[in-house]
């Protein structure tokens, strides 16, 4: 992981005051990941980043954040897949009308199992082979628009 040590002290805490607590299912809908390849190089970017995170750490990957996961929680799951059901309820959208824009795995099995369109964009952290399970892929924004049914 990017630097982070759980101690015998974090697992017997978590073993003792949270293993019970917490649902066997969770969503977090608000994580931060980063790649320092993707640092902003314009000033206007700059200011449209959170920069606390580099702080921390050079990187976070997806990869990082789900073996944080594993550690902090074992044996509890992360899904998207309910995240998304979840907020298209919440907001009473339909799902012909919805649009899931994505560039991981999961982004897309959480668009199939809901039946929501999706869009592959290849900026973001997905490896190539991931892309294709959107059901399109573009490659800069300005295609995002023609992409959409």
């Amino acid at each position: 992981m990017f630097g982070y040590v759980m101690s015998d002290y974090d697992k017997k805490v978590y073993a003792e005051q949270l293993a019970d607590f917490l649902p066997d299912k969770m969503i977090d809908a608000h994580a931060h990941i980063w790649l320092k390849e993707f640092d902003p190089v314009t000033a206007e970017e700059q200011k449209a980043c959170v920069s606390w995170t580099r702080m921390v750490a050079e990187d976070c990957s997806i990869e990082d954040l789900m073996q944080t996961y594993t550690d902090m929680f074992p044996g509890k799951k992360m899904r998207k897949t309910e995240l998304l059901s979840y907020v298209l309820g919440k907001l009473g959208a339909e799902k012909d009308d919805s649009v899931l824009v994505g560039d991981t795995i999961n982004d897309f099995e959480a668009a199939r199992v809901n039946a929501v369109f999706s869009v592959g964009v290849s900026w973001g952290y997905g490896k190539e082979a991931e892309l294709k399970e959107a059901d399109v892929i573009v490659h800069c924004a300005r295609e995002l628009r023609a992409a959409v049914p």
